[in-house]
């Protein structure tokens, strides 16, 4: 079945160095605390947390603006708890073949994740295409 959706591909920028710099504990404890926060503002902001890549996860939206909120709330708090690190993140809007009931598949997802992996620190990348629909403000 295709579906209408916004993917997220977050990421915290550094996880590897701030691993080899201060070991595996505490780098343990800076990831726990980024899902928490990840599943705090999620809740908040009525998205999903598709599944989770080690240092980052893929979330998933039905509205665009509503992923938007999610990302730039997310920033806002990550940036207390989690520095040294930075979180970069991909945002693409479109339809989606939803695989196996919990898996999503298209070039919106492909996208998302393609665009995280090319941002730097504090980066949110979205396609041009996609701004189109937002509202202004």
């Amino acid at each position: 079945m295709r579906v209408p959706r916004t993917f997220v591909f977050l990421d915290l920028s550094g996880f590897t160095n701030y691993t080899a710099a201060y070991g595996d504990d505490a780098a343990g404890k800076i990831l726990g605390t980024f899902r928490t926060v990840v599943r705090e503002v999620a809740s908040e902001r009525g998205v999903r947390i598709a599944k989770w890549l080690g240092d980052g996860c893929m979330v998933v939206a039905v509205d665009q603006v509503g992923a938007i909120e999610f990302v730039m709330e997310l920033e806002r708090r990550a940036t207390r708890v989690c520095s040294p690190l930075t979180l970069r993140a991909g945002i693409a809007t479109g339809h989606a073949l939803l695989f196996e009931g919990d898996d999503y598949i298209g070039s919106a997802v492909n996208m998302a994740s393609r665009l995280c992996d090319h941002a730097t620190g504090y980066d949110v990348l979205m396609p041009a295409s996609n701004t189109e629909s937002l509202p202004e403000g």
